[in-house]
């Protein structure tokens, strides 16, 4: 589970829209997923002295977006929580965070439905989960994720869609050196290639090692609801 500085893109767009507020929660044991002299160089381009320092998660959603009150969670031992978002959520972890943030964990978890039901309980209303989750990332996790998945859940719980993006692994486009996030709202096409993200994913193969990034705000205080589809 981490972070890449092309997937800042994305978080400050999310940023923009009111996303990040204390307390927040991270998803696993986040990491800066960089080099160690691309952190550094990151962080000195930005002035973020605590991020050179550290090289944590928790330092930089500190520095770029100010929050204070963070906590992971994992099973490895290496979080500040140990939960087990497979198991029912205790209740001191219900209806507590303001942000939270799945960083590439919910498809390392077997049991997805106990899962999204606690990312629910553990969001107050008004709060903000966002999701980074594999579309088409093979032998990593459990599962990929179909984009539909979030969409139903946000529908069937009443959340708002808040942010949306894909990202583009190194070489999914000639001369790609770098990851591309293209955020829906304000892409026309991916930066740089002249390719529409609706393009990428009608063919016979799937662009590897993608993710669907995802933002969706809790309106209501209501017990969590399975969604069924209907429509295929």
């Amino acid at each position: 589970m981490g972070v890449d500085f092309p997937q800042v893109r994305f978080l400050d767009h999310c940023a923009r829209k009111g996303a990040f507020k204390d307390p927040m929660l991270s998803l696993g044991s986040l990491t800066i997923q960089e080099p160690e002299e691309i952190i550094i160089k990151y962080a000195r381009d930005w002035g973020y002295a605590r991020l050179e320092s550290e090289k944590t998660g928790r330092a930089f959603f500190a520095e770029r977006y100010g929050i204070q009150s963070y906590t992971d969670c994992d099973v490895n031992g290496l979080a500040d929580e140990y939960i087990d978002l497979g198991l029912p959520l205790q209740a001191r972890f219900k209806n507590r965070y303001m942000t939270i943030f799945n960083g590439g964990t919910l498809e390392h978890v077997f049991d997805m439905r106990q899962a999204v039901e606690n990312i629910h309980d553990a969001l107050m209303v008004g709060g903000i989960i966002i999701h980074t989750t594999p579309t088409s990332w093979f032998n990593h996790g459990f599962v990929n994720h179909n984009p539909v998945m979030h969409h139903l859940v946000a529908k069937a719980n009443g959340y708002e869609t808040v942010a949306e993006a894909t990202y583009y692994h190194v070489g999914t486009f000639e001369g790609q050196t770098r990851p591309i996030v293209s955020v829906y709202e304000i892409d026309d096409e991916i930066p740089g290639f002249g390719r529409r993200n609706s393009e990428m994913f009608k063919g016979p193969y799937l662009p590897a090692n993608s993710m669907h990034l995802i933002a969706l705000r809790k309106v209501s205080d209501q017990p969590f609801v399975i969604p069924t589809q209907v429509a295929y």
